[in-house]
């Protein structure tokens, strides 16, 4: 080999050395760039892990309210439905009384009152079945809303279980991807040294 051959070696060691210390700079910097949004990434998951915590919390306190509530509408229910019986049976004593009474007194008037009295009763009796029954609507709805929000949640909990584990999955691919792809920088042979 000539002095001008190993030159020229030297040169493209030279610039293979540069090449690979540019390189690495920008490996470098990107390093730095990642490492600083991996920390950024920690600090928002754990500021949303807060979050979660509170949310959590309050849905729990919420759930405990809406079955208490749910308990106490189920007692109105029965209450309202109690009551409506209770008025009727009631009614119908009276009218017994005042027939009893009534008979010493004017018949058609009796009878009239009577019938006003039982349509009154009717009536009354029918709005108290129905606010029985828009209670025991108003329950269950909000049974299905709750059930609607554990459900929900349980969606959420599935998202945060099984999203991070397909995006590591997607970051190997594309590492693979990348090594795949990218040709790597070797230096040429050395020369024989030159003898004189």
């Amino acid at each position: 080999f000539s002095l001008t051959g190993l030159a020229r070696w030297l040169a493209s060691q030279e610039s293979t050395s540069q090449q690979l210390e540019a390189n690495n700079r920008i490996l470098l910097e990107e390093l730095e760039a990642q490492e600083f949004e991996i920390e950024r990434l920690f600090k928002e998951r754990e500021l949303q892990g807060s979050q979660l915590d509170d949310f959590v919390e309050a849905n729990i306190a919420w759930k405990e309210q809406c079955e208490d509530l749910s308990k106490q509408n189920e007692r109105l229910q029965e209450m309202l439905q109690e009551s409506a019986a209770w008025s009727f049976e009631q009614e119908a004593r009276n009218r017994e009384r005042e027939a009893r009474e009534g008979a010493q007194g004017d018949s058609e008037h009796v009878r009239e009152l009577t019938l006003l009295k039982d349509q009154v009763l009717q009536f009354e009796r029918l709005y108290r079945e129905e606010q029985a029954l828009n209670a025991k609507l108003d329950n269950e709805l909000k049974l299905l809303e709750v059930r609607k929000l554990e459900l929900v949640e349980q969606k959420n909990d599935m998202q945060h279980t099984f999203v991070p584990i397909l995006a590591t999955i997607e970051d190997r691919l594309l590492k693979l991807q990348f090594e795949k792809n990218k040709s790597p920088v070797t230096p040429g042979p050395m020369p024989l040294p030159i003898t004189m």
